[in-house]
Protein backbone atom coordinates (compact mmCIF):
# COMPACT_ATOMS: atom_id res chain seq x y z
CA UNK A 1 0.00 0.00 0.00
CA UNK A 2 1.47 3.21 -0.89
CA UNK A 3 2.21 6.12 1.77
CA UNK A 4 0.35 9.40 1.97
CA UNK A 5 3.52 10.79 0.78
CA UNK A 6 3.88 8.57 -2.25
CA UNK A 7 0.15 8.99 -3.13
CA UNK A 8 0.72 12.39 -3.49
CA UNK A 9 3.59 12.26 -5.66
CA UNK A 10 1.85 9.89 -7.59
CA UNK A 11 -1.35 12.22 -8.72
CA UNK A 12 1.49 14.95 -9.28
CA UNK A 13 3.20 13.21 -11.66
CA UNK A 14 -0.01 11.65 -13.79
CA UNK A 15 -1.39 15.60 -13.66
CA UNK A 16 1.53 17.12 -14.94
CA UNK A 17 2.06 14.01 -17.59
CA UNK A 18 -1.46 14.75 -18.73
CA UNK A 19 -0.79 18.67 -18.79
CA UNK A 20 2.01 17.91 -21.05
CA UNK A 21 0.06 15.89 -23.33
CA UNK A 22 -2.39 18.93 -23.61
CA UNK A 23 -0.08 21.13 -24.13
CA UNK A 24 2.03 19.47 -26.88
CA UNK A 25 -0.85 18.47 -28.58
CA UNK A 26 -0.38 14.75 -28.26
CA UNK A 27 -4.13 15.32 -26.79
CA UNK A 28 -6.25 17.44 -29.03
CA UNK A 29 -8.80 20.33 -28.56
CA UNK A 30 -12.27 18.71 -27.89
CA UNK A 31 -11.27 14.92 -27.29
CA UNK A 32 -12.72 13.16 -25.08
CA UNK A 33 -10.80 11.59 -22.42
CA UNK A 34 -11.87 8.12 -20.90
CA UNK A 35 -10.74 7.65 -17.66
CA UNK A 36 -9.76 4.43 -17.72
CA UNK A 37 -8.18 4.35 -20.59
CA UNK A 38 -5.74 6.94 -19.26
CA UNK A 39 -5.23 4.86 -15.60
CA UNK A 40 -4.56 1.77 -18.02
CA UNK A 41 -1.65 3.87 -19.91
CA UNK A 42 -0.19 5.45 -16.43
CA UNK A 43 -0.58 1.80 -14.96
CA UNK A 44 -2.49 3.50 -12.30
CA UNK A 45 -6.04 3.48 -10.22
CA UNK A 46 -8.41 5.67 -11.27
CA UNK A 47 -8.52 7.73 -7.97
CA UNK A 48 -4.85 9.76 -9.37
CA UNK A 49 -6.50 9.97 -12.54
CA UNK A 50 -9.67 11.61 -11.32
CA UNK A 51 -8.10 14.05 -9.37
CA UNK A 52 -5.38 15.20 -11.89
CA UNK A 53 -8.54 15.98 -14.40
CA UNK A 54 -10.48 17.73 -11.49
CA UNK A 55 -7.17 20.39 -11.11
CA UNK A 56 -6.63 20.71 -15.00
CA UNK A 57 -10.99 21.63 -14.75
CA UNK A 58 -9.62 23.73 -12.29
CA UNK A 59 -7.35 25.26 -15.10
CA UNK A 60 -9.45 25.17 -17.62
CA UNK A 61 -7.77 23.06 -19.79
CA UNK A 62 -10.01 20.82 -19.51
CA UNK A 63 -13.82 20.39 -19.58
CA UNK A 64 -15.88 17.98 -17.34
CA UNK A 65 -19.43 16.85 -19.13
CA UNK A 66 -22.40 15.88 -17.95
CA UNK A 67 -22.19 12.43 -18.53
CA UNK A 68 -18.76 12.84 -15.62
CA UNK A 69 -16.93 12.12 -19.38
CA UNK A 70 -14.05 15.18 -20.27
CA UNK A 71 -12.90 16.76 -22.84
CA UNK A 72 -9.92 18.36 -23.91
CA UNK A 73 -10.48 22.22 -23.72
CA UNK A 74 -10.53 24.59 -27.07
CA UNK A 75 -9.05 27.51 -26.55
CA UNK A 76 -11.02 30.94 -27.60
CA UNK A 77 -9.47 33.07 -30.26
CA UNK A 78 -9.75 36.20 -27.94
CA UNK A 79 -8.21 33.85 -25.13
CA UNK A 80 -5.51 32.57 -28.19
CA UNK A 81 -5.11 36.54 -29.30
CA UNK A 82 -4.12 37.39 -25.58
CA UNK A 83 -1.46 34.89 -25.20
CA UNK A 84 0.03 34.98 -28.88
CA UNK A 85 0.79 38.48 -27.87
CA UNK A 86 2.04 37.94 -24.36
CA UNK A 87 4.51 35.31 -26.02
CA UNK A 88 6.03 37.42 -28.82
CA UNK A 89 6.82 40.45 -25.98
CA UNK A 90 7.98 37.54 -23.37
CA UNK A 91 10.19 36.17 -25.84
CA UNK A 92 11.60 38.69 -27.55
CA UNK A 93 12.56 40.35 -24.05
CA UNK A 94 14.67 37.09 -23.59
CA UNK A 95 16.23 36.92 -26.54
CA UNK A 96 17.35 41.25 -26.06
CA UNK A 97 18.33 40.03 -22.91
CA UNK A 98 20.33 36.72 -24.18
CA UNK A 99 21.86 38.76 -27.22
CA UNK A 100 24.76 40.41 -24.77
CA UNK A 101 25.45 36.95 -22.95
CA UNK A 102 25.11 34.10 -26.39
CA UNK A 103 28.01 32.35 -26.74
CA UNK A 104 29.01 32.22 -30.34
CA UNK A 105 28.99 27.83 -29.49
CA UNK A 106 25.46 28.25 -28.49
CA UNK A 107 24.62 30.26 -31.60
CA UNK A 108 26.20 27.11 -33.35
CA UNK A 109 24.22 24.69 -31.53
CA UNK A 110 21.22 26.77 -32.84
CA UNK A 111 22.64 26.62 -36.61
CA UNK A 112 22.86 22.73 -36.22
CA UNK A 113 19.32 22.24 -35.05
CA UNK A 114 18.31 24.48 -38.18
CA UNK A 115 20.10 21.99 -39.96
CA UNK A 116 18.08 18.95 -38.31
CA UNK A 117 15.16 20.58 -39.39
CA UNK A 118 15.60 20.83 -42.94
CA UNK A 119 15.65 17.03 -42.82
CA UNK A 120 11.94 16.95 -40.91
CA UNK A 121 8.88 16.12 -43.16
CA UNK A 122 5.64 16.93 -41.72
CA UNK A 123 3.31 14.91 -40.76
CA UNK A 124 5.82 11.85 -40.17
CA UNK A 125 8.21 14.02 -37.97
CA UNK A 126 6.08 16.01 -36.14
CA UNK A 127 6.87 14.78 -32.78
CA UNK A 128 11.34 15.51 -33.54
CA UNK A 129 10.13 18.66 -35.18
CA UNK A 130 8.68 20.23 -32.32
CA UNK A 131 11.41 18.88 -29.83
CA UNK A 132 14.05 20.48 -31.93
CA UNK A 133 12.14 23.76 -31.93
CA UNK A 134 11.57 23.34 -28.41
CA UNK A 135 15.53 23.40 -27.80
CA UNK A 136 16.55 26.43 -30.50
CA UNK A 137 13.90 28.39 -28.88
CA UNK A 138 15.17 26.80 -25.53
CA UNK A 139 18.89 27.63 -26.11
CA UNK A 140 18.42 31.54 -26.06
CA UNK A 141 15.71 31.63 -23.30
CA UNK A 142 17.90 30.05 -20.75
CA UNK A 143 20.88 32.77 -21.76
CA UNK A 144 18.10 35.48 -20.82
CA UNK A 145 19.34 34.14 -17.08
CA UNK A 146 15.81 35.65 -15.61
CA UNK A 147 13.83 32.86 -14.28
CA UNK A 148 10.76 34.33 -13.81
CA UNK A 149 10.88 35.34 -17.74
CA UNK A 150 11.72 31.72 -18.33
CA UNK A 151 9.01 30.36 -16.27
CA UNK A 152 6.54 32.55 -17.80
CA UNK A 153 7.36 31.92 -21.43
CA UNK A 154 7.48 28.59 -20.58
CA UNK A 155 3.84 28.10 -19.30
CA UNK A 156 2.75 30.62 -22.18
CA UNK A 157 4.27 29.16 -24.77
CA UNK A 158 3.16 25.72 -23.57
CA UNK A 159 -0.57 26.48 -23.80
CA UNK A 160 -0.04 28.05 -27.67
CA UNK A 161 2.10 24.19 -28.92
CA UNK A 162 -0.74 22.65 -30.39
CA UNK A 163 -2.00 25.61 -32.53
CA UNK A 164 1.10 26.70 -33.66
CA UNK A 165 2.09 23.43 -34.97
CA UNK A 166 -1.13 22.59 -36.64
CA UNK A 167 -0.21 25.06 -39.25
CA UNK A 168 3.05 23.32 -40.51
CA UNK A 169 0.69 20.70 -41.46
CA UNK A 170 -0.09 23.03 -44.71
CA UNK A 171 2.19 23.09 -48.13
CA UNK A 172 4.69 26.04 -47.71
CA UNK A 173 4.36 26.73 -43.86
CA UNK A 174 7.80 24.62 -43.18
CA UNK A 175 10.28 26.76 -45.29
CA UNK A 176 8.61 29.99 -43.92
CA UNK A 177 8.92 28.21 -40.45
CA UNK A 178 12.84 27.22 -40.93
CA UNK A 179 13.90 30.73 -42.23
CA UNK A 180 12.51 32.68 -39.61
CA UNK A 181 14.59 30.72 -37.50
CA UNK A 182 17.62 31.35 -39.72
CA UNK A 183 16.55 34.98 -39.36
CA UNK A 184 17.10 34.46 -35.67
CA UNK A 185 20.34 32.92 -35.57
CA UNK A 186 21.32 35.34 -37.88
CA UNK A 187 20.52 38.06 -35.83
CA UNK A 188 22.25 36.55 -32.91
CA UNK A 189 25.34 36.57 -34.76
CA UNK A 190 25.30 40.33 -35.51
CA UNK A 191 24.67 40.97 -31.92
CA UNK A 192 22.38 43.70 -31.53
CA UNK A 193 19.48 43.57 -28.62
CA UNK A 194 17.01 45.50 -30.67
CA UNK A 195 17.05 43.41 -33.75
CA UNK A 196 17.24 40.12 -32.26
CA UNK A 197 14.18 41.20 -30.46
CA UNK A 198 12.30 42.06 -33.09
CA UNK A 199 13.30 39.12 -35.01
CA UNK A 200 11.72 36.66 -32.59
CA UNK A 201 8.91 38.70 -32.01
CA UNK A 202 8.67 38.72 -36.01
CA UNK A 203 8.33 34.69 -35.51
CA UNK A 204 5.81 34.14 -32.71
CA UNK A 205 3.81 36.90 -34.18
CA UNK A 206 3.93 34.98 -37.83
CA UNK A 207 3.10 31.74 -36.25
CA UNK A 208 -0.05 33.17 -34.74
CA UNK A 209 -1.36 35.14 -37.79
CA UNK A 210 -1.28 31.35 -39.39
CA UNK A 211 -3.20 30.10 -36.91
CA UNK A 212 -5.72 32.59 -37.42
CA UNK A 213 -5.99 32.36 -40.92
CA UNK A 214 -6.75 28.70 -40.10
CA UNK A 215 -9.61 29.78 -38.00
CA UNK A 216 -10.78 31.86 -40.75
CA UNK A 217 -10.67 29.23 -43.38
CA UNK A 218 -12.54 26.18 -40.70
CA UNK A 219 -9.89 24.87 -40.51
CA UNK A 220 -9.50 25.62 -36.62
CA UNK A 221 -12.60 25.85 -34.54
Amino acid sequence: MLSPQEKDMLRDSVYLKLKEMIYSGYLQPKQTLNLRDLADKFKTSLTPVNSALARLAEEGLIVKQANKSSTVAMMSLEEFKGYSLTGALLEGMAAYLAASRITSKEIGKMQALIEKMKTTKIPEDAVRLKELNREFHGTYIRRCTHKDIVALIRENSWRLYRYYFLVLSFTGALPDFIKQHQTIVDTFKKGDPAVVREAVENHIYYAGQKVLQLVELGFVK
